[in-house]
């Protein structure tokens, strides 16, 4: 299986959308598949041509290192860490059936 970038034109209500998506062929060169989610999206040719050249235009600028604005503290705690979760014991806790059926 191999892949690349295709322009997709996907009319959807009032709006046309032209997509840039990674397509999947065959071993026949068909497309198989595509990703539902877009590398970019414009409302016609012209702007997804612009919006392709804005990111390598970011590509080629220097990096932003964000290191020099930002400090650890400034930043939300990462998804799952302690300081995002909520409170728990930290010791298990037994619970005692009061099942009325119980022997």
């Amino acid at each position: 299986m191999t892949w690349n970038y295709r322009v997709l034109h996907r009319p959807e209500d009032s709006l046309t959308m032209w997509q840039v998506i990674e397509a999947y062929y065959d071993d026949d060169g068909s497309i198989e598949g595509w990703c539902e989610a877009a590398a970019l999206i414009g409302l016609d040719l012209d702007d997804l041509a612009n919006e392709a050249r804005a990111q390598l235009a970011a590509i080629e600028a220097a990096i932003a290192d964000l290191s020099l604005v930002l400090t650890p503290d400034d930043l939300p705690p990462a998804p799952g860490s302690a300081a995002s979760s909520p409170s728990t014991p930290s010791t298990p806790t037994s619970t005692t059936s009061t099942d009325s059926n119980a022997p």
